[in-house]
């Protein structure tokens, strides 16, 4: 008899509209990461965070740092279409080895934009398997 592998589960989709076009939406998820993301709760340093960046190309880091100068790195830039797209590794906290991927989407729609987060690669989460639940409700 041979042993089958569980199957991952499905990737998280959330959607939002949100009232402004998908330029600033961009801008505003990318560039002001520390002002939307709930540091306080979901951070690798908790109180300690103060900021967390998101790098703006291919290649570049997402990094928590606080108020000491301690960082942890949470990703990397996967994908970077300026006002269309930005994909990244995920693994706040956990080994790179471990990473997700998120990408996310900012299509015009007549309110605004619909900002299309998608989060999927569960398979790398082996060593967490309540991670993929934690991550249902919080996107």
């Amino acid at each position: 008899m041979t042993a089958t592998a569980a199957p991952s589960p499905a990737p998280i989709v959330r959607t939002i509209e949100v009232a402004v076009p998908p330029a600033r939406a961009f801008e505003l998820f990318t560039a002001r990461m520390s002002d939307w993301w709930p540091l306080s709760s979901h951070s690798v340093f908790g109180a300690e965070a103060e900021s967390v960046r998101l790098a703006r190309e291919v290649g570049g880091e997402i990094v928590e740092h606080t108020r000491s100068g301690e960082t942890s790195v949470w990703g990397t830039v996967l994908a970077w279409e300026d006002g269309v797209e930005v994909g990244f590794t995920w693994h706040p906290g956990a080994d790179s080895r471990h990473a997700t991927q998120v990408h996310v989407r900012f299509e015009p729609v007549p309110v605004g934009t619909l900002v299309v987060v998608v989060h999927d690669g569960w398979e790398q989460r082996a060593d967490e398997p309540d991670a993929y639940r934690m991550y249902q409700a919080d996107w």
